[in-house]
């Protein structure tokens, strides 16, 4: 595991774990922001792989960004369903 990844995952995972705490509490004001913040994590993730080959590290990160899209779309505040699941779909 390069350096920069391991810098990466711990602030991910605690992210993760806070959205997970968010939801567990039904507090909305705090899932706004940890769950795009967890699949941006994860796009920075996906980002430091070595991938061979190499287009398959770029069609992974294309994939989550999709996903950050439709959990955007899909947070209670934006409401917006069907774009979200055609952002999911993609």
């Amino acid at each position: 595991m390069r350096d920069i990844t391991g810098w990466l995952l711990a602030p991910t995972v605690g992210l993760a774990l806070i959205n997970w705490w968010s939801r567990w509490r039904d507090d909305r004001r705090l899932e706004r922001w940890t769950k795009p913040a967890v699949t941006a994590g994860v796009i920075a993730l996906a980002a430091t792989i070595d991938a061979d080959p190499s287009a398959a590290r770029l069609w992974c990160i294309a994939a989550l960004a999709a996903c950050l899209v439709g959990d955007v779309l899909l947070l209670p505040t934006v409401n917006r369903f069907r774009e979200g699941l055609f952002a999911f779909a993609v």
